[in-house]
């Protein structure tokens, strides 16, 4: 579908008869708006989103816009009814999941398929089945991974304690992110702020404060005594010797060598 900028309206006395008809919607070239129900999104290049053809939506789209629209049925695709509501009008990422081979896929596959079909019906079918069990795959993982589907629910439930011990693995990683956790999680970043939300710690104050009570048991450590404050620093996820200092200073009082000095001290 290519189209200029304009806003469509699809009310309820232009659905005519009643029924569910999905519509999978690739975004190619431009942006577009969709709103249904109570939802809307923004799509950019690549990027993919549900609308139930048969209820009333919004769509608004820039000049040079440009999608591809794929019918669906629930059945089709192996989700119920209730998953596929869920997806309505959320946006699936171009980088998230199956994303991007699917888009590569759909973006092709419009224009050969209907070739082939002519020299080579059963493969093209084939190949369609393939491609609407792509599909599936694709919303079925979007599912999974944003928290809010009945796929997720049946996931095994993942604790504060857990994603804490994903963290200490990854402590010596200047830059990890609370998404790259949550992926080793396997949960959404929506589930592991609620994890920490409920912990009365944010997950950024929990990662600082691993990181300082790991640096300052070096520090207090007999054993690490030829080890530099900047190695001690590096070695727990701290950009810079600089960076290392002045948190340890902010957050307990004292600067590292002044840290190491005093519990030697205090050891002798």
């Amino acid at each position: 579908m290519t189209a200029s900028a304009h806003v469509a309206k699809r009310s309820s006395k232009d659905l005519g008869q009643a029924g569910s008809g999905y519509v999978l919607s690739l975004q190619l070239d431009g942006s577009e708006e969709v709103a249904q129900g109570r939802r809307s999104v923004t799509l950019s290049p690549g990027d993919f989103t549900v609308y139930d053809a048969f209820r009333p939506f919004l769509a608004e789209v820039t000049a040079d816009f440009r999608c591809l629209n794929v019918q669906i049925s629930s059945k089709a695709v192996g989700l119920t009814d209730e998953e596929m509501r869920s997806l309505v009008a959320k946006r699936i990422g171009s980088t998230s999941g199956l994303a991007p081979i699917v888009g590569t896929l759909l973006a092709h596959a419009s224009d050969t398929l209907a070739m082939s079909a002519r020299t080579q019906p059963r493969a093209s079918i084939d190949a369609a089945r393939h491609t609407v069990t792509l599909i599936g795959d694709l919303l079925r993982g979007h599912l999974e991974a944003s928290g809010d589907g009945p796929h997720a629910r049946r996931a095994p439930a993942v604790d504060v304690d857990r994603v804490i011990e994903l963290m200490v693995a990854r402590l010596g990683e200047w830059g990890v992110s609370a998404e790259q956790i949550a992926t080793d999680a396997h949960i959404s970043l929506r589930q592991l702020h609620r994890l920490f939300h409920s912990r009365g710690e944010s997950f950024g104050k929990t990662l600082r404060r691993l990181r300082l009570e790991r640096a300052a048991a070096d520090l207090r450590s007999s054993e690490l005594v030829g080890v530099t404050v900047a190695d001690i620093g590096a070695r727990w996820g701290f950009a810079s010797p600089a960076h290392f200092s002045q948190t340890f200073r902010r957050h307990l009082g004292l600067g590292p060598m002044e840290f190491r000095r005093l519990n030697a001290v205090d050891h002798r």
